[in-house]
C-alpha cells in the first residue's frame, strides 16, 4: 500500500499537480469521495446521500421533480430496476402536459 502511495505522489509531482498534506488521508480503511464510498475495495452509495433523497421534499414543480430525479441518477448504480422506478417520473417531465403530482 505505501508503495502505491509512493507512486501516485510521485506521479502527481512530475505532472506539477499538488495537494494539500492536510486534506489528505492515507492508509485508511474508507475513503469517502465524491459521494461515494470505498471500503475493503468495494464501492458503495455515501449514506449521507442516501438519506438526502430519503428526505428529500416532495417537488411542486417539474424543474424540482428534474433536479431530483437528476440526484438519483447519479446512484443509478445502486437502484435495481433503477429505469422502471422512475418511469413514472420521468413522464411527469414532459412538457406536453401540466405538472400534475398526485
Amino acid at each position: 500500500h505505501q508503495r502505491h502511495v509512493q507512486a501516485v505522489l510521485q506521479r502527481l509531482l512530475e505532472n506539477r499537480l499538488f495537494v494539500k498534506a492536510e486534506k489528505c488521508e492515507f492508509h485508511v480503511p474508507v475513503v469517502k469521495f465524491l459521494g461515494f464510498v470505498l471500503e475493503s475495495g468495494r464501492l458503495k452509495a455515501d449514506p449521507d446521500k442516501v438519506q438526502a433523497v430519503t428526505e428529500w421534499p416532495t417537488p411542486t414543480t417539474r424543474k424540482q421533480l428534474q433536479r431530483f430525479l437528476g440526484f438519483a441518477n447519479f446512484y443509478r448504480r445502486f437502484i435495481r430496476n433503477y429505469s422502471q422506478t422512475a418511469a413514472p417520473l420521468t413522464s411527469l417531465t414532459s412538457t406536453s402536459k401540466p405538472f400534475v403530482w398526485s
